[in-house]
């Protein structure tokens, strides 16, 4: 699912909160959301579909928590969508946690980061923005962009969300108890380049499988920052013809062995085979620029004030 979805002044939480719920658990119309959505302005496609279901109306604040089954089967992402005004800023969350009580109303092993503020998608509840929103049952993306050029959380200029990636290490299975999945914000950079939290791995530190251990998301060859620089590629076909080249995101323990919250090193799987969400080099498309690949449309979004990051617009 892709959502365009461009507000003015005026927003509230609760219809942040009803709107986001209602888009990632398969709404297909967008007349048929609260009035701070501008129709006209707005787009909404449903080819793939947004893949959520319900699973707590009623978890405290602007929130609803949704939930989407793992590709193998075997478990269930959960996640707290709403809204929530949080050291000055106007912010959309999307928690992640391992667990769900919906009798009780409480979840359990949240996503480390995934609710902190400054990774959050900020929005102007005194103007006009737009919210990119993105989801299939492997993933939930959000990019929030006002008027005034803020993009995404207060700290980190990227887009955030929760993202199944594929299996790799022996131990990531369903018998030992692992999530295929974890939260990252495209911009979010340390000493180790752009993190990823898997939502449990072996922790480098002590041996042991514990939460919130960081992964590097990567590119092969390099970080996610080495899509600010590279070098054009021609078309095999046509040299006179420029390719634009697609980076599969993956997951790896290269660069956080310094880190004691690191994960052991070694490939941890790939976002993209599962999400549809790419790297592009930065300079060659604009924000909502679209391109077609294998038959499948794909948007152009921002990220650290570059476009570098191609999502499938279906």
């Amino acid at each position: 699912m892709y959502c365009k979805y461009v507000y003015d002044a005026g927003t509230t939480y609760a219809n942040w909160a009803s709107d986001l719920a209602q888009l990632l658990t398969g709404e297909t119309s967008l007349s048929n959301l609260s009035s701070q959505c501008i129709v006209e302005k707005s787009e909404l496609i449903t080819t793939v579909p947004a893949g959520w279901t319900l699973h707590d109306d009623a978890p405290g604040g602007d929130y609803y928590v949704l939930k989407a089954p793992w590709a193998d089967g075997q478990g269930y992402k959960y996640a707290l969508v709403g809204s929530v005004y949080v050291s000055g800023n106007y912010l959309n969350h999307c928690i992640g946690y391992q667990t769900w009580d919906a009798t009780t109303h409480t979840g359990g092993s949240p996503i480390y980061l995934s609710d902190n503020a400054t990774y959050a998608q900020r929005f102007n509840l005194n103007g006009a923005g737009t919210l990119y929103l993105f989801s299939s049952s492997r993933f939930i993306m959000m990019l929030g962009v006002t008027a005034s050029g803020l993009v995404g959380g207060s700290t980190y200029a990227g887009p955030s969300g929760i993202f199944e990636h594929t299996r790799a290490m022996p131990w990531c299975t369903a018998d030992e108890g692992v999530p295929p999945w974890g939260w990252t914000n495209f911009a979010w950079s340390g000493g180790y380049g752009t993190g990823f939290v898997l939502a449990r791995a072996k922790r480098r530190s002590t041996g042991s499988m514990e939460d919130s251990c960081y992964a590097a998301l990567r590119i092969p060859g390099g970080g996610i920052s080495d899509l600010n620089s590279g070098t054009s590629e021609r078309s095999l076909t046509d040299p006179t013809t420029l390719s634009l080249q697609m980076y599969p995101l993956i997951l790896t323990g290269f660069g956080m062995s310094e880190d004691s919250l690191g994960a052991v090193n070694g490939y941890h799987g790939n976002l993209s085979s599962l999400c549809d969400v790419w790297g592009v080099q930065t300079g060659w498309l604009n924000l909502e620029d679209t391109f077609t690949w294998n038959n499948r449309t794909f948007v152009c979004i921002l990220n650290a004030g570059g476009v570098n990051i191609a999502v499938r617009k279906e």
